[in-house]
């Protein structure tokens, strides 16, 4: 809807998600719904306790503004693309996962979405 935000502004439980990618990208979509289809991911966002940021690193482009993020996450751009000109994040490839823990401590940084998803699924009291 055109509304700036702060990561320090997302509400969540336990968890925020950074998913960073580009929305026409192949391997992006593939691990895009590999979290769609995932029960854990499904669950903790569901009950709070997950949010997920779908950010485009490209910027805000037409590729961005036609494929929206899937309901029930945040769907955001780089406008200024200061993730690359400033080096916030170390990218070395797309699509790129940061998981916080509530208080926006890194607890895993550019991993694959496979490794991402054993992690959630092991952690205690994540999944009854």
């Amino acid at each position: 809807d055109g509304t700036y935000t702060t990561l320090s502004s997302i509400k969540s439980n336990q968890y925020i998600l950074l998913y960073m990618g580009n929305p026409d990208c192949n391997v992006c979509n593939f691990a895009k719904n590999q979290l769609l289809a995932s029960a854990i991911i499904t669950h903790l966002v569901s009950c709070g306790d997950l949010a997920i940021i779908s950010l485009c690193i490209e910027g805000c482009t037409q590729a961005w503004q036609d494929i929206p993020a899937p309901g029930g996450w945040i769907d955001a751009c780089d406008e200024n693309q200061a993730i690359y000109e400033e080096e916030i994040y170390d990218i070395a490839q797309v699509p790129s996962f940061y998981l916080l823990d509530h208080d926006r401590k890194v607890i895993l940084r550019d991993v694959h979405v496979e490794y991402l998803l054993q992690y959630l699924s092991s952690h205690k009291n994540v999944f009854p």
